[in-house]
């Protein structure tokens, strides 16, 4: 499967998705944050497997499906933010600064009956380096 980058803002404004056909330099770096606002990033470790990935909810606003090698971004005010899946009860309560970085990462419960995915936060270097392992983000660049 091709690695896949997405960026959501938390605005009314379109979500963009970028597949690995898309060979443009930039295509890997982090999209710029948006001024004022602190950034929390999404994304899963665990492979595809049967049914529909589920809805990413923040601030019970609907975003995309939580898609393996997929990472998404989304930009909102400072302050105090929650996270969690369509239709799942685990949610993560965060507080965003504004310039700054939130890493979420959704792992998957390994019991067959298990409760699904679970969002947990993940330090800024470990996140980093599964992001960029998972979709190739660059974190050294960033786009527009």
């Amino acid at each position: 499967m091709f690695p896949l980058f997405l960026s959501a803002c938390a605005t009314d404004q379109a979500s963009s998705i970028h597949s690995a056909v898309d060979r443009a330099p930039s295509f890997w770096c982090a999209p710029k944050m948006a001024a004022g606002k602190g950034r929390i990033w999404i994304y899963r470790t665990a492979p595809k497997r049967m049914g529909l990935p589920p809805d990413i909810v923040v601030d019970n606003r609907l975003y995309e499906a939580l898609r393996p090698d997929t990472a998404y971004t989304i930009d909102v005010a400072p302050g105090k933010h929650e996270v969690k899946l369509a239709y799942d009860k685990d949610k993560l309560d965060i507080e965003v600064v504004e310039g700054s970085d939130t890493f979420i990462r959704f792992d998957l419960d390994p019991a067959p009956f298990g409760r699904g995915f679970f969002p947990i936060l993940v330090v800024r270097e470990i996140a980093k380096i599964e992001i960029h392992e998972h979709t190739g983000t660059d974190f050294t660049c960033t786009k527009d």
